[in-house]
């Protein structure tokens, strides 16, 4: 009879990544009792147990592989065991296909009354290039760059801006979506803004410049806000007059100042 030798089966394995389970058989021969525990596994293998007791019984040791990262192509470990009763091998081969698998972080983006930019991380965990393009919801949200390509292991930052000119004082929502070639369907990421009462000037031009051959030159005021806005303007300069010393914009509006040069 002797002494009880640990026994696995099968002794090969083949794994496909669609179906990344299997399950090992352990006992002993002759029938006796004995400890074993598994020493060596490949990166990508886990083995639950991985250590206990085989006696009469058969043991069941599950097997699970993770192709995170792996290439696509088969690709080969061994699993081994020790016990007080000897040691077993046993050849795993894990075939991984390409697979183009994408996640964007984070789950939704929330932009307060002084926030006008954010980032979100489209990042590919699969085995296959993402082919993407980017779509939203609102004209007050613009999402860049509008698409591209995402080698495995590959991220990429998408810029989201918000643009509150025009808009009355609220909550807004609205829903960026990734379309792509990913295994995981199309991402949302949704999107919430909120705006303020206030007004706000806005100026086309830092400088007015009146050329030699010109008389007169003018610059734009609008009020990029939602709500009303007293404006005056002035200058300090005795050889310029202004058509307009002010007035009132409704949020969203606009209007032109002109200032003439006398050069006599």
């Amino acid at each position: 009879s002797g002494s009880p030798q640990l026994v696995v089966s099968p002794t090969r394995l083949l794994i496909e990544d669609s179906d990344p389970a299997a399950t090992l058989f352990a006992a002993t021969n002759p029938p006796g009792e004995l400890s074993w525990r598994v020493t060596t596994a490949p990166s990508w293998l886990q083995c639950t147990p991985d250590r206990g007791v085989a006696g009469e019984d058969i043991s069941e040791i599950v097997l699970a592989c993770d192709g995170s990262g792996l290439m696509p192509g088969s690709h080969t470990g061994h699993l081994e065991l020790i016990s007080t009763g000897g040691s077993c091998s046993v050849e795993i081969i894990f075939n991984v296909d390409a697979h183009a698998i994408a996640t964007l972080t984070p789950a939704a983006l929330a932009f307060d009354v002084d926030t006008i930019q954010a980032t979100a991380t489209l990042a590919n965990e699969g085995t296959a290039t993402v082919e993407w393009t980017l779509a939203d919801t609102a004209d007050w949200l613009t999402a860049s760059p509008a698409g591209g390509y995402l080698y495995p292991g590959e991220q990429r930052e998408i810029s989201v801006a918000v643009d509150r000119g025009g808009l009355a004082a609220g909550a807004y929502d609205a829903t960026i979506t990734v379309n792509s070639n990913s295994e995981t369907g199309d991402l949302e990421l949704p999107v919430t803004m909120a705006v303020a009462a206030a007004a706000l000037l806005e100026i086309d031009e830092d400088d007015i410049v009146v050329d030699y051959f010109e008389d007169s030159a003018s610059v734009t005021v609008r009020n990029g806000g939602n709500i009303a806005m007293d404006w005056t303007v002035s200058t300090d300069a005795g050889f310029l007059s202004l058509d307009t010393v002010g007035g009132s914009l409704e949020g969203g509006a606009q209007t032109q100042v002109t200032a003439t040069a006398d050069r006599t």
